[in-house]
């Protein structure tokens, strides 16, 4: 390896350095086992050969003629696996490997079919094509269409039909006597409901609204603890008072001083 001699800048040193470089010049197909970049202008394959076993060549952009097929200047453009045709020659004095003068894929490996164009109406017809089958499926399921709960409920009478998609009819006996007893359950409840509220009304441990709890909060605070006793000092300190509705009652209602935290 101490006597090689760089690697020429053109083909043209080359034959200088080896006048009889053409002499050595043969054809090699085979595929590619492994391959490693050192550069944009230089890079080294191992190749399969059927009939010599493994050849090593190097890819001197310098020395190649690229007229048809560059040299290889990336991995992806020598793949591990690719089948390939090289003229290669042999020049002991530079490189212990064979150097390529031209190459290519070979026939059966070029791509014959070019990928699928992406096309907006053949995207859409199958789209269509999917939602009509699901239709039909549905069309087809044994299970009939469910009944409306607006019109047979509690609500009955409040569903539009010209939009709804449910059914507006008992299919049997025993399917309107279930609708009756849930809609006979369910007022008895709203009853009962309405019979404790009249009974018991609003006690002093009802809970408000939220648009009337801090008025009734502010309400108790004056008749626990008096006008005197909150606003002695600097008033009421509403710690985590949230938007102050508190502070607020205490403050413009009553005219008890506060500070919210």
């Amino acid at each position: 390896m101490a006597d090689l001699v760089p690697i020429p800048s053109s083909f043209e040193a080359l034959q200088e350095l080896e006048p009889q470089i053409m002499e050595t010049k043969q054809v090699f197909n085979g595929q590619v086992l492994s391959r490693r970049v050192k550069s944009k202008l230089l890079t080294f394959c191992t190749l399969q050969v059927e009939s010599l076993g493994q050849v090593d060549l190097c890819f001197a952009a310098t020395l190649m003629d690229e007229s048809k097929v560059p040299s290889p200047k990336r991995r992806n453009d020598l793949p591990v696996g690719l089948e390939i045709q090289v003229e290669a020659l042999s020049a002991p004095r530079v490189r212990p490997e064979f150097l390529v003068r031209c190459w290519r894929p070979a026939p059966e490996s070029e791509p014959v079919e070019s990928e699928p164009t992406l096309s907006l109406p053949v995207h859409l017809a199958k789209k269509d094509q999917v939602n009509r089958r699901a239709k039909e499926q549905l069309a087809g399921n044994t299970r009939g269409i469910a009944l409306c709960k607006r019109w047979s409920g509690c609500a009955a009478g409040t569903c539009n039909e010209a939009s709804c998609s449910f059914r507006h009819y008992f299919e049997g006996p025993e399917e309107e006597a279930k609708a009756m007893k849930g809609r006979e359950a369910r007022e008895r409840s709203q009853r009962l409901q309405e019979d404790e509220q009249a009974e018991y009304g609003e006690g002093p441990h009802d809970k408000a609204g939220k648009t009337h709890r801090a008025q009734r909060f502010a309400a108790w605070l004056l008749k626990i603890y008096g006008e005197e006793v909150l606003s002695s000092g600097r008033g009421v300190l509403d710690v985590a008072g949230g938007q102050g509705d508190l502070s607020w009652q205490l403050s413009v209602e009553y005219g008890i001083p506060c500070t919210l935290i």
